[in-house]
């Protein structure tokens, strides 16, 4: 297993640990949420969140493509280039965070005007607007930081703090919910104050991921804004591609339907959005290694590539085949006051759009790593402009209502990456057009082999209980994991993974 690969597991690992205590928080959250303060605050604490990815439209044109310029110049020696980006780009958020305050704090001042909100509702939730928007500055200098453990790629570093502040934030939600009358915006309250704590660690990190890069005036330098901006752009055209695809979801249907809709796509959406969150993670992980590895090396990306697609179907494939099984059992168990059969409908809507591409995501780098990002942007756009066009019409002319808003987006993403993401990128890498789309069939056949597999588990195993669900959902996985293993991994692949697992166990021993 070559060095980059060992690294980008160390890194998934840290991460995934990461995204077990997030989704473990938002597990035990989003019931308390929705039995204390109703649907409809649950879905305000998620619009919140929406709003930053609308907001972030005029940051990602900057930051988006900071790590990768610095990466490349940093593996190529150029440590005064590195110092140019990491100084400009500091510059330039510093300036932009000015500028959005303004507007934001409009925003919030005059949110029930903008919003349908409750009466009873309106302070809390612009309480939970105003942190949120805080939390989204002080992330804006932190990305400067940590764009250290993706230059290193040791993206473990920002993998442990982000684990020690997820349990920080458990620990004070539950003292917060237990001994003060409830209010939504605990959360955001929680989220603002810990990115402030993490911003002194971050730093502290990049001091000593990379001691010879700091910020200092000297190094500032209009050609790198207009070259990350030039470029970043891209990413921001692609971004807003994504917002009128899913990122509107929540909008709409607080506008053209009803709040408490609303809070109802917003739970059905929980588990969809973590298993996208877990494909981002998992994308992410991959990222750094293989912009060093086109640096060094390009005649073995497509090695890597094949290695982080095998690695990211058995990660991705797994959780969407069972929730698609279990999801009745679980709904019903989880927040019993709501139709499971809507939550699970919704569910598999929001998410289906992974069942062909739980592995060729990670393709999604390629853009990134050979810095050709403005196709692919502009057909997201068309497809964002398509989804939302046929989502009002929907909405507007026939009686689908939430169906339409969770289901349209998934099936414009999936028509997209079979026209455009697999054939293009193969293009960019030099492969012929048609090179990867064996990895969406075999996509298909993992989530396939899964379901099966859940299937039968369920006929065994009557999920009637938290205990009897979570023992089907633990066989459910280990034999899928297991099936998959021996089902995409090469035979050398799983050689060198049981010789270190018996070295371990011997040592340990």
């Amino acid at each position: 297993m070559k060095q980059e690969n060992k690294v980008t597991l160390v890194n998934l690992v840290a991460s995934l640990i990461t995204f077990a205590v997030t989704l473990l928080i938002g597990f035990f959250l989003s019931p308390y949420i929705v039995k204390h303060l109703g649907a409809e605050a649950n879905g305000f604490t998620q619009l919140a969140s929406n709003f930053v990815t609308y907001a972030s439209l005029i940051t990602i044109a900057l930051n988006s493509m900071g790590s990768r310029f610095m990466s490349v110049e940093y593996h190529k020696g150029n440590i005064e280039q590195v110092n140019k980006y990491y100084s400009s780009l500091m510059s330039a958020n510093l300036a932009v965070i000015s500028a959005l305050m303004v507007p934001a704090v409009i925003i919030v001042a005059k949110l029930e005007n903008i919003l349908n909100i409750s009466a009873e509702n309106v302070f809390d939730v612009k309480i939970l607007f105003g942190a949120v928007f805080f939390t989204f500055f002080i992330s804006q200098v932190n990305s400067n930081f940590s764009a250290a453990t993706y230059v290193k790629n040791r993206l473990y570093y920002s993998s442990v703090v982000s684990a020690v502040t997820a349990l920080l934030r458990a620990a004070l939600l539950i003292l917060l919910f237990h001994f003060f009358k409830p209010h939504m915006y605990y959360v955001s309250i929680v989220g603002a104050f810990l990115v402030l704590l993490s911003l002194p660690i971050n730093f502290l990190i990049k001091k000593h991921l990379l001691p010879d890069i700091t910020f200092e005036k000297k190094y500032f330098d209009i050609k790198c804004i207009i070259k990350l901006i030039t470029s970043g752009m891209w990413n921001t055209i692609n971004q807003c591609g994504n917002i009128l695809m899913t990122g509107l979801d929540l909008l709409l249907t607080n506008i053209f339907i009803t709040p408490a809709e609303m809070g109802i796509l917003a739970v059905a959406k929980t588990m969809p959005a973590n298993i996208i969150n877990l494909g981002q993670l998992v994308n992410n992980c991959f990222s750094p290694g293989l912009t060093i590895t086109y640096v060094k090396n390009k005649e073995e990306v497509l090695s890597n590539l094949r290695w982080a697609m095998r690695v990211s179907n058995i990660f991705i494939s797994i959780p969407i085949g069972v929730i698609c099984v279990l999801g009745k059992e679980f709904y019903s168990l989880w927040i019993p006051s709501l139709d499971c059969r809507k939550l699970v409908i919704l569910s598999f809507l929001s998410c289906m759009s992974f069942i062909p591409f739980s592995g060729p995501q990670v393709l999604y780098n390629v853009y990134t790593t050979t810095n050709k990002l403005k196709f692919n942007s502009i057909t997201v756009v068309l497809g964002g402009i398509l989804n939302f066009a046929v989502v009002y019409f929907l909405l507007k002319f026939t009686n689908l209502g939430v169906y339409a808003v969770a289901g349209v987006s998934s099936v414009v993403s999936i028509v997209r990456n079979l026209i455009v993401t697999v054939p293009y990128t193969a293009r960019l890498l030099g492969l012929r057009w048609y090179e990867f789309y064996k990895d969406v069939i075999n996509s298909c056949v993992c989530f396939f082999l899964v379901a099966v597999t859940t299937v039968t588990v369920k006929k065994v195993i009557v999920a009637d209980s938290w205990i009897s669900l979570i023992i089907a959902v633990l066989f459910s996985c280990i034999i899928s994991l297991i099936i998959e293993i021996f089902a995409l991994l090469k035979k050398e692949d799983r050689v060198k993974i049981l010789k270190k697992f018996i070295k371990r166990s011997v040592k340990n021993g």
